[in-house]
């Protein structure tokens, strides 16, 4: 039988992350640890099923898709099913110019255990990896904000030698978990500068600091005066500039949007991407040609980075979870029982920070419009 609730409640929980012009990911979670799980994927040519068993959190990957197609998978589970609808991307158009992994939110921490969800004691060993794996086909890696989990040296030196492991730019701008303990002048150290402000082939990208949620600051300023409306733009900051209606959090966006009117309403005139940190919930916002994203954290539950993929004309994301889902599940599990904010219509909080995965960390942004 198909219920409402299956594969949406605290113990089975299962979800389309990752969707691509000829592939899709779903991930599954359930307790009957023998009980086989079967995933059939429809719309193609034919029928094409997968089963897993013995695992308590698990992915199903189906390939060779045809691109701008629409697909159903039905996910059974015993007498239990769930079907989920998705759409491949087009392919592009043009060629690619570059590629950006976001890691935002990574929270290197030299702590050794894993509160509340977030996974500490393995982000040192995840932000390393993955950092790793991406530098292998991206040019640049880019965070905006809460790039450490508490601002002290030892997270700082940490993440030092991983930067100097990768053989590409690794930009970022602070969040709020850099800027205490004295970590603003550790940060501004590692990285140069706490914004930036640069062009490659004709793409604008910019970084601000938001690190103590305002965005009023001199810097700000200067890097906002240098951007130009009428070329493509990318944008990277911790804090949400402009509310959105997914995200309830009080502190989900700049504190001080009244002194600012002027910088924002020049964003608004752009053609622009802004990529944003703090929240991890899959949230977007459209104003005009501008679109705003909240990015995943690497180490809280649904846990990985984006792949931006930058073209003339359009920009692709790609979400990458981590390797694996049983730290995700774990992840998972720990954010039901923590204290953490959800939205009013959701009974879980993992609708809460997983319900537009499939939707805001895959696509294609043209324009400021999702295709």
């Amino acid at each position: 039988m198909s219920s409402d609730i299956f594969g949406r409640r605290l113990d089975c929980w299962i979800n389309i992350q990752q969707v691509t012009t000829n592939s899709m990911m779903l991930r599954y979670s359930h307790t009957g640890w023998s009980t086989p799980v079967v995933a059939e994927l429809t719309g193609g040519s034919e029928p094409v099923v997968q089963e897993q068993t013995g695992n308590l959190a698990g992915r199903f990957i189906f390939e060779e898709l045809t691109p701008d197609t629409e697909y159903k998978v039905k996910v059974s589970i015993k007498d239990e099913f769930i079907e989920l609808a998705f759409r491949t991307l087009p392919l592009p158009r043009q060629e690619r110019l570059f590629r950006i992994a976001l890691f935002s939110d990574t929270h290197l921490s030299t702590r050794t255990n894993a509160c509340h969800g977030r996974l500490h004691s393995d982000s040192i060993m995840l932000v390393r990896s993955l950092m790793q794996q991406a530098a292998m086909t991206a040019d640049y890696i880019i965070g905006p904000g809460d790039m450490a989990d508490g601002g002290k040296e030892a997270e700082f030196a940490a993440l030092e030698s991983i930067i100097k492991s990768v053989n590409i730019p690794v930009l970022a701008v602070p969040g709020n978990h850099d800027v205490v303990h004295g970590g603003d002048v550790r940060f501004a150290d590692l990285f140069k500068n706490t914004t930036f402000f640069f062009e490659r082939d004709n793409i604008q990208l910019a970084g601000l600091d938001t690190g103590n949620g305002r965005l009023n600051k001199p810097c700000n300023r200067e890097v906002v005066e240098l951007i130009k409306t009428d070329k493509p733009l990318l944008l990277f900051s911790h804090f949400q500039l402009f509310a959105d209606e997914w995200i309830p959090d009080a502190d989900k966006v700049i504190f001080d949007s009244d002194e600012c009117v002027d910088m924002l309403e020049k964003l608004k005139l752009t053609h622009g991407l802004a990529c944003i940190g703090h929240k991890n919930v899959a949230a977007q916002v459209k104003i005009n040609d501008f679109t705003q994203i909240n990015l995943p954290q690497l180490t809280h539950f649904p846990a990985g980075y984006l792949v931006l993929d930058v073209y003339y004309d359009e920009f692709r994301l790609c979400f990458e979870p981590i390797p694996g889902e049983i730290l995700n599940e774990y992840s998972r599990l720990g954010t039901e029982a923590a204290r953490y904010h959800s939205h009013p219509a959701c009974k879980f909080k993992s609708e809460y920070r997983d319900k537009y995965t499939q939707f805001y960390w895959n696509g294609v942004v043209k324009n400021g419009l999702y295709l």
